[in-house]
């Protein structure tokens, strides 16, 4: 593919370059994080195992360019890379590299939007941190840059297809001219009309004026034999994890702020098909899901959640600043559907393929300018548990709040796993007991 072939930014680009440009300091948009592999590592079969990952994917090698026409994007050639190899002596000196790389702000006009340093251990340890704006990744990128890397390292034999950026963006005009977006605007208009449900909400305990918007992270993980239990009950009544997961956050919301409907911003990532789940890029956007706390049964309750979730998917590809406009005209003082963002990451290592042990670690967040929580659920080491960060405003909650909260999620899953049938009222929120899987 030439250069000089340009294409549009998708919806998601768009957006996120926007939020960039205003705030030119800030890098909220950078996505960093490391992977250790647990044996001696080669670092020049590692480097070339990257070099051929950025061969291989053309939207690693983005560039934004300004035109007559506004913002596009275009594929620079590939060139080979030198990938610097760092010592170090401890997890500390990996975590602390990482952190310097994440607070690097990228110049988003005609410059390379990724980073990578390979790092070594005096035992010949090692591994690489890897760093990319959100405007060319997303989670599940995240999980195809860890499996094709490794892939490569360790010779699988796996061949990696090539697929393009430039077709999603294409699909997207495409989209725009078709008959789908006439009814995916009349259910999100239908859903922002004049009785607009209110946004999801969890109280904080602090009320500390911060225009910096500094956010901490709690990071939990609820153990497999849990989440075992849980699949099986999904299983069973045919729902998907990420409905339950939302379906228990979303009571814990509605009996806590005493709401009996409201709207949860959760970001989707829904590559609709075989070339888009193995492309790398953005394809993830915030969409608005639609919670109603009844007095019904949980499992009535969570397969509504599972049927709006449906929804939410089927609708995904309208566009959200349109969304968010209709907000903003009802209520002036809204700027987003909701505070709380909900973000389930169903992206995995390829362990099956990957023939050493490795393991890996996202660099936390530190500032927010989008939300007052944002959070995260994944099981990138794929081995069967679910992790949860959750990332908040250290002005309006304390970790101390999020411990709180942390336990009543848990507290709801307990008692849900144990009697299935439990109605919705009957279901007890325990803040204070320490969370038994957590």
């Amino acid at each position: 593919m030439g250069k000089k072939e340009k294409f549009d930014l998708s919806n998601s680009q768009k957006l996120l370059l926007l939020f960039q440009l205003l705030n030119r300091k800030k890098s909220d948009g950078n996505v960093c994080g490391s992977i250790t592999i647990k044996q001696k590592i080669d670092t020049d079969k590692l480097e070339k195992s990257i070099n051929k990952f950025i061969e291989n994917n053309d939207s690693v090698r983005t560039r934004i360019c300004f035109t007559l026409l506004g913002f596009k994007q275009y594929f620079a050639e590939y060139e080979p890379i030198k990938v610097e190899v760092i010592e170090v002596e401890s997890e500390q000196d990996v975590k602390d590299i990482e952190d310097k790389i994440n607070h690097e702000v990228f110049s988003m006009i005609e410059k390379t939007l990724y980073k990578i340093k390979i790092f070594k251990f005096k035992d010949g340890t090692g591994g690489f941190i890897g760093c990319m704006h959100h405007i060319i990744c997303d989670a599940w990128t995240i999980g195809l840059t860890i499996n094709e890397i490794l892939s490569y390292y360790t010779e699988s034999g796996i061949e990696y297809p090539r697929y393009s950026y430039a077709e999603y963006v294409k699909s997207e005009k495409q989209y725009l001219k078709s008959n789908r977006i006439k009814n995916d605007k009349k259910y999100w208009d239908n859903l922002v009309k004049n009785d607009l449900p209110p946004a999801a909400i969890v109280e904080g305990d602090l009320n500390i004026e911060d225009k910096a918007r500094k956010c901490g992270n709690n990071i939990y993980c609820i153990e497999k034999s849990t989440i075992n239990k849980i699949n099986e009950y999904c299983n069973k009544i045919k729902i998907s994890q990420c409905s339950f997961i939302t379906g228990v956050y979303s009571l814990y919301i509605g009996k806590r702020a005493n709401l009996n409907k409201f709207i949860l911003d959760v970001i989707l990532s829904n590559r609709s098909n075989y070339k888009e789940k193995n492309t790398i890029g953005l394809f993830a956007k915030t969409a608005g899901t639609v919670a109603k706390i009844e007095n019904t049964s949980f499992e009535k309750y969570i397969l509504e959640i599972n049927k709006e979730l449906s929804k939410t998917y089927k609708h995904y590809k309208y566009s959200t600043s349109k969304i968010l406009k209709k907000v903003h005209k009802l209520e002036p003082k809204r700027k987003r559907l909701s505070k709380i963002w909900f973000s389930f990451q169903n992206a995995k290592a390829d362990t099956k393929s990957i023939n050493f042990p490795y393991t890996t670690r996202w660099t936390p967040l530190e500032t927010t300018y989008l939300y007052d929580m944002l959070i995260e659920l994944y099981d990138l080491n794929n081995d069967g548990s679910l992790n949860i960060i959750y990332y908040y405003l250290l002005s309006k909650y304390s970790k101390k709040r999020i411990d709180e909260i942390h336990n009543g999620i848990c507290s709801i899953i307990n008692q849900v796993i144990e009697n299935n049938n439990i109605n919705i009222e009957d279901i007890i929120i325990d803040e204070n007991s320490l969370a038994m899987n957590s």
